[in-house]
């Protein structure tokens, strides 16, 4: 196989396991297609309420339940986490080898593709121990909702099945009752109900959660290996809900090989690492009776979002050559264009999307526009796309929800007021928000010239409506002046980040420096002359780059935080005021690139600026790259372990600077 592989060695899992729990641990990722995932510490032991085996969802690829967690197995009474193990990933799957006195454990796990199903093989080895070795096999069944612990239950809450092979436990879950299936082969199941108090997840601790859990453990597989054999097998299977055992999931190498297909487009290890990543994110969602295809913007604990699905398009689908795929989820969100917009993000537990951005709609053009020119596919453009685009620009011409709509004094977009939260800078809490930049934002307004000059261009491409086209460029042409009277002159020289109503029916500028401004350079679609393009590239990378990725406000603001930490408030406080984003190496790299007119300084440039991220991908969650990190250092990982758009970026960067 191909697809890289990376190996983790725990020389000391008794003081990372039980005492001394360092909060930063390495970790892993499994996912399914539809939303469910697997994931843990390499070391085994608990970290987060979103570890375990299997977090199922229930209405793909939202409504996830955590079914079962993380197992314990002993050998003659010897937690296997307790001794030197060896964790790799590979692929679809993840294996652990723990080494004993005179005995080896192997344990390897997989989940099952567009089905709530995992599968774990143990196999244990005489190495030269003599007589029996007795092995012991125990999960904890969950079956609540992935975000929530449970700091107090009893069996009672379980219904348990119990037969010689396993059991199928129940357990009602608001309105639902949810069921996992879980079987072996090569062992016997003997019930021994009891509930677990006080398990640790020191993950949470760190966000200000909780950290203590309560779990119900059903029993154990029990199997011995006799004196005259040298290894046995054990096979455990888990289905949740209606879905069959997967029988032949750990000799099913068909994934492993669509992997091996996706990342061979890449003759460069670090693009195939990524081109790997990148298939945790697609998922599966049916809409109207058909199954089509979005973006899981982050795990552990996001859902498919607008926004995020647009940004991370070009370098998840397009440039890993999934032109089908591309198709299919832009075609999902323009089934859900209302009032000129497609949604912010779709429900996580199946109610109606959300449209609270003004950006999600405006991404939509830019990917839509990327995969004509990408694919050549005018006809699906022009009769499923162009539609959706067209729409989207009267509704806002015509103005729409949150007050979103078009300045006729300037062209300029409007959005929102001071209680809301519309731009990607979006943390609000308990009526907070934190970073208002209601009125005209400076990304708003480039990605609202981008998207009437892609359509126009496009629809030339597409032989549609040559006299729309004109008008479109008519008012792209008013916004580049209008875009040019009031957001030069910004802090450093850079551009305004935004202009607020001032209460007398005029605008005032911010005096925040941040990274929105990139988008104005980084776009294929610019309304800026080229010394000033090269201006705010200058500008960012002084007072914004960071190894990282970019931070959210320059460290001289007085609203800079240095760091993303403490309880939520905090964190929410700092996620857009000085944190540092991956996903924005994107936008300041090709600036770079369309600044120096892609001369070879300006690709050494690039290249030097996603390295460190590539490099994180062996640090963090195994072969992804995190969510968001500190503006100062340490710059630890954080927010979610694997987030789409900061693979897709530095996927996308990766692929335009190669050779």
């Amino acid at each position: 196989m191909n697809l890289p592989a990376f190996a983790v060695e725990i020389d000391d899992p008794v003081a990372s396991g039980k005492s001394d729990v360092p909060l930063h641990r390495p970790e892993w990722l499994l996912t399914n297609g539809q939303g469910g995932f697997a994931m843990g510490c390499c070391d085994g032991f608990p970290g987060r309420r979103y570890h375990g085996l299997l977090n199922a969802a229930a209405t793909p690829p939202v409504d996830r339940v955590a079914t079962v967690g993380e197992p314990v197995i002993e050998v003659d009474g010897f937690d296997v986490r307790t001794v030197p193990l060896r964790f790799e990933k590979q692929g679809d799957r993840v294996r652990w080898e723990s080494r004993g006195d005179g005995w080896s454990v192997a344990r390897e796990l997989a989940v099952g593709y567009r089905e709530n199903t995992a599968a774990m093989r143990v196999t244990l080895k005489r190495e030269r121990k003599a007589g029996a070795i007795g092995v012991r096999i125990g999960m904890a069944v969950l079956l609540r909702d992935f975000h929530k612990l449970d700091e107090k239950i009893g069996a009672g809450d379980f219904a348990i099945d119990a037969r010689a092979d396993g059991f199928v436990a129940s357990r009602a879950l608001g309105e639902a009752r949810h069921r996992v299936e879980v079987r072996a082969t090569g062992a016997r199941f003997v019930e021994r109900g009891r509930v677990e108090t006080g398990i640790g997840v020191p993950h949470e601790l760190d966000r200000g959660d909780e950290t203590l859990e309560a779990r119900f453990w059903p029993g154990e597989f029990e199997a011995e290996l006799a004196a005259d054999e040298e290894s046995l097998t054990v096979k455990v299977l888990i289905a949740f809900n209606d879905d069959a055992l997967p029988v032949g999931l750990l000799d099913d190498e068909s994934r492993a090989e669509r992997l091996e297909k996706l990342a061979s487009r890449f003759a460069d290890e670090d693009l195939r690492a990524l081109a790997s990543a990148s298939d945790d994110f697609l998922v599966e969602r049916v809409v109207g009776g058909e199954s089509c295809m979005s973006v899981i913007a982050g795990y552990p604990w996001f859902a498919d979002w607008g926004r995020d699905t647009m940004i991370a398009l070009p370098g998840l689908l397009l440039v890993t050559g999934r032109h089908e795929e591309a198709l299919s989820t832009l075609r999902t969100y323009a089934r859900h264009v209302s009032d000129g917009m497609i949604p912010n993000r779709f429900d996580d537990y199946g109610g109606p999307p959300h449209y609270n951005t003004v950006d999600a709609s405006l991404w939509f053009h830019h990917a839509a526009a990327e995969y004509l020119r990408v694919s050549g596919d005018a006809d699906a453009y022009r009769d499923e796309l162009l539609p959706a685009c067209l729409e989207i620009i009267a509704g806002y011409s015509a103005g729409t929800r949150f007050g979103i709509g078009v300045d006729e004094a300037d062209g300029l977009v409007f959005a929102g007021d001071d209680t809301t939260q519309l731009t990607w800078m979006d943390a609000k809490r308990d009526g907070k928000v934190f970073t208002p930049r209601h009125g005209k934002a400076v990304e708003i307004n480039a990605l609202w010239f981008n998207a009437l000059r892609s359509t126009a261009e496009a629809m030339r491409v597409v032989e549609a409506d040559a006299e729309q086209a004109d008008e479109l460029d008519a008012m792209a042409e008013r916004v580049r002046g209008s875009f040019n009277e009031k957001f030069l002159g910004g802090p450093g020289g850079g551009l305004i980040d935004c202009l607020r109503p001032d209460g007398n029916g005029g605008w005032e500028a911010t005096d925040e420096l941040r990274p929105n401004q990139l988008f104005a350079v980084s776009l294929p679609h610019s309304p800026l002359d080229d010394d000033v393009k090269r201006r705010v590239v200058e500008v960012c990378e002084r007072d914004l780059l960071t190894p990282m990725g970019m931070r959210t406000l320059s460290r001289d603001h007085r609203r800079y935080r240095a760091h993303f930490t403490g309880d939520m408030m905090s964190r929410d406080d700092a996620y857009h005021n000085g944190t540092v984003w991956p996903w924005l190496i994107g936008p300041m790299a090709e600036a770079t690139l369309r600044a120096g007119g892609f001369d070879d300084e300006s690709k050494r440039k690039a290249r030097a600026m996603i390295r460190p991220l590539i490099e994180t991908m062996t640090s963090g969650c195994l072969w992804q790259i995190c969510e968001v990190s500190d503006g100062d250092e340490p710059r630890l990982e954080q927010g979610c372990i694997a987030q789409a758009w900061s693979v897709a970026e530095v996927l996308r960067i990766g692929v335009l600077v190669r050779g």
